[in-house]
C-alpha cells in the first residue's frame, strides 16, 4: 500500500487523474459493477473513459462540491474534536491495481472520511435519506466499501454537508467484506480488457448498411419536421379567415368549439 499525501498528489492534478488511469478507482468501482446512476454507467463506458474514448465534462454540481469539500471537513472535524487529512492511497490487492482517494484519513485514528456536498443542500434526496435513516445511494456504498478495502481501515465517517445553512448530517459505514468481494470480482473481470456491450450501453456503427439506413431516417425527419411546421402555419392562416366562424371547403373544415375557444382543423369528403 502507498499512501500520497494531498501536497504530494493533490485531488484534480495532471498526476493525479494520470494515476487514476492505472487503477480501479474508488468512484469508478460502481460503473465496474454496472450499477452506477450516471455516466459512466456500465464497465464498457468505463473503458472508454479510461481510454480516451468517451470524456466527462465537469459541471456546477461537481465545482460546487469541491468548492465546500475543505468547508465540510473543518466542520466535520469541529464537529468531532477530530483531526482527518485527505489522500490517495493505491494497493495492489489480490492481484487487482485499486485506489482511493479519500476525503480524510484520520491522524492518530482509524477511520476515514467521506463528504458529499450536495447541490441543494438540506433540500437533497441525499439529505432525506440521511435524516430518514435510509439506505444510501448504492453508488456511495460501494465507493465507500473500496476505500476501506484500500486504506485497510474498518470504519468510514459519512459527512452530508449543507453549504448553504453550514449544517451537516453524520453516519458511520462499517467495513463489508461481502460487499469488498463483489467489488473485487467486478475489478478483476473488468481489467480482462475491453468489456463487452451490455444492456445498458449505446454501441457506436459506421458500416455501409447503418449509414444508408440512418441517412435515410435523418432525411425523412427532417421533411417531417418541415411538413409539420407547414401544417402549422396553413392551420393558423384557416382560422384567421374564420373570422371566429365555422367553414368548410375544398375538403377542408374549420371548426370552433366555442365553449372551449377551441379549433379543430380536419379533412372532410366532399
Amino acid at each position: 500500500m502507498k499512501i500520497y499525501e494531498e501536497g504530494d498528489l493533490p485531488q484534480g492534478s495532471d498526476p493525479w487523474l494520470a494515476l487514476r488511469k492505472k487503477f480501479g478507482t474508488a468512484s469508478e468501482a460502481a460503473a465496474a459493477m454496472g450499477v452506477s446512476p450516471w455516466v459512466p454507467k456500465t464497465p464498457l463506458q468505463l473503458w472508454e473513459l479510461k481510454n480516451g474514448e468517451r470524456e466527462i465534462k465537469s459541471n456546477f454540481a461537481m465545482e460546487n462540491g469541491n468548492r465546500y469539500e475543505d468547508e465540510a471537513r473543518e466542520a466535520y472535524q469541529a464537529k468531532t474534536h477530530t483531526l482527518y487529512e485527505p489522500c490517495c492511497v493505491v494497493d495492489t490487492i489480490d492481484g487487482l491495481p485499486l485506489m482511493a482517494s479519500l476525503d480524510g484519513k484520520q491522524i492518530g485514528g482509524d477511520s476515514i472520511l467521506e463528504i458529499k456536498v450536495p447541490l441543494n443542500g438540506s433540500c437533497s434526496p441525499l439529505w432525506a435519506e440521511m435524516e430518514n435513516d435510509e439506505d444510501l445511494p448504492i453508488q456511495y456504498q460501494i465507493q465507500m466499501q473500496q476505500q476501506m478495502l484500500v486504506s485497510q481501515e474498518s470504519k468510514c465517517e459519512f459527512w452530508v454537508y449543507d453549504w448553504k445553512n453550514k449544517r451537516g448530517l453524520h453516519r458511520t459505514v462499517n467495513c463489508d467484506k461481502e460487499v469488498q468481494q463483489q467489488i473485487k470480482d467486478a475489478w478483476r473481470e473488468y481489467f480482462k480488457g475491453k468489456p463487452d456491450a451490455g444492456d445498458k450501453d449505446v454501441v457506436a456503427r459506421s458500416d455501409k448498411e447503418w449509414k444508408e439506413a440512418s441517412t435515410n431516417w435523418d432525411k425523412a425527419n427532417k421533411e417531417l419536421k418541415a411538413a409539420q411546421e407547414l401544417i402549422k402555419a396553413c392551420r393558423a392562416s384557416l382560422i384567421d379567415l374564420c373570422n371566429d366562424k365555422s367553414y368548410e371547403g375544398n375538403k377542408v373544415r374549420c371548426k370552433r368549439n366555442h365553449t372551449l375557444g377551441t379549433w379543430t382543423v380536419r379533412n372532410v369528403k366532399c
